[in-house]
């Protein structure tokens, strides 16, 4: 049908466009009339020690957006989608769970000058802005035992949080990197045995409440100029109502005694129900509501 040579078509060769169209459009059902039941079954892994779920809500989820697989061509999916290359299934991947639940915490770097942690930034902005994600974080850990925790909305804490650096430091660097004593040096002493890190899994899809169906389209009309029409750009989705399945192994915190790993879970669903996972989540992708 000559994709090889799509640039190479004629804009006036109307037949052939109108047949890649067609062709492309029915390469589509393939995804969006496939359900669960069609793929091979995927179960946690067995090591697994904490897990919770969660439902996709309206628009759905977008994941791998930045991926590019198509050439351009009338009626193909024109935002990348990241699937699971064994099962075919949208599963979430565990490094892009992990970096979502990272990037909420505070970034500090070590002020070399003097020896001492910093809050990140090249300007007072931006270092005021993990300040904040530090009070959040310390919000947060202050109320998970009130029983609303999940649905309460919960703001920055009114505090100073300088003093507080090496506590944050500490904590993000065991719970994220397996850091048992950022003051040593010997790997041996400075991190956690590999079994005793916390390990987060990718997250799958369980459940689906359009009769199995896990896939959709959707589009998006940008406008390049107010003189000219916009051209709809078709991508797939995973649609609303997708119940999936998060999974982890956690191990209790030694710097904040708090967390044990039910707390720690509970820490974790919080910030996921809070600011979603995936791509466009600014505009609703991404986000869920508890099962």
């Amino acid at each position: 049908m000559g994709f090889a040579h799509w640039q190479n078509i004629k804009p006036d060769d109307e037949p052939t466009k109108k047949q890649i169209n067609i062709f492309f459009k029915s390469q589509n059902l393939n995804f969006t009339e496939a359900k669960l039941s069609d793929f091979k079954r995927v179960v946690a892994p067995a090591i697994s020690n904490c897990s919770f779920p969660l439902k996709t809500i309206y628009p759905g989820l977008l994941m791998g957006s930045g991926y590019s697989h198509g050439i351009g061509a009338i009626g193909e999916f024109k935002i990348g989608f990241q699937l699971d290359y064994v099962t075919g299934l949208p599963i979430i991947p565990g490094s892009s769970v992990k970096g979502v639940l990272r990037s909420v915490f505070p970034i500090i770097k070590l002020d070399t000058r003097n020896e001492t942690f910093v809050y990140s930034g090249d300007n007072e902005r931006e270092r005021e802005k993990e300040k904040v994600k530090a009070k959040w974080i310390f919000a947060l850990i202050e109320n998970i035992d009130f029983p609303d925790f999940l649905t309460r909305t919960i703001q920055p804490a009114n505090i100073d949080v300088d003093d507080k650096i090496e506590y944050f430091n500490s904590l993000i660097s065991e719970i994220f990197e397996g850091v048992r004593d950022i003051t040593k040096e010997k790997p041996a002493e400075r991190f956690f045995p590999i079994y005793k890190r916390n390990i987060f899994f990718e997250a799958i899809p369980t459940t689906s409440l359009h009769k199995g169906l896990v896939y959709g389209d959707d589009s998006i009309t940008p406008h390049p100029s107010p003189l000219r029409n916009p051209k709809p750009l078709l991508f797939l989705k995973v649609l609303p109502n997708v119940t999936y399945q998060f999974n982890f192994k956690l191990q209790p915190s030694v710097v904040e005694p708090k967390l044990n790993k039910d707390v720690m879970i509970l820490l974790f669903k919080k910030i996921l129900l809070t600011i979603g996972i995936g791509a466009k989540t600014n505009v609703g992708y991404g986000q869920f509501e508890p099962v």
